[in-house]
């Protein structure tokens, strides 16, 4: 506990929430890594609305990710769905799909009050 940030595995479907408890929006710089256990990379989609969207192909070489993203005054969901390549064949019955890992977000306004 209190160290999820280092390693999070994910089934087929999971959520982040990314709250802004300003006025004002966000920018944020997001690095981390995200991986699978196989070779065939796996179809990864983030929906997150304006905030965070993507279609990236994952496998277990993606090269570690920084991102900048804006977050808006409020809570903002973001929904990450996996598809495993149709070759795959579970080994575990926690259906293990993808992780996160090393995930940080370091404020990167560039005039901060």
């Amino acid at each position: 506990p209190g160290e999820e940030w280092r390693h999070r595995w994910c089934g087929p479907s999971g959520t982040a929430v990314f709250v802004n408890p300003t006025d004002r929006p966000r920018t944020l710089r997001l690095e981390y890594v995200m991986r699978t256990y196989t070779d065939a990379p796996a179809d990864v989609r983030v929906e997150g609305g304006e905030l965070w969207t993507e279609r990236v192909p994952v496998n277990r070489a993606t090269a570690p990710v920084s991102r900048t993203v804006v977050v808006p005054p409020g809570r903002h969901v973001v929904r990450f769905r996996a598809k495993m390549p149709k070759d795959q064949l579970p080994s575990d019955s926690r259906r293990l799909t993808f992780f996160l890992a090393g995930f940080r977000a370091t404020d990167a306004d560039p005039a901060r009050d």
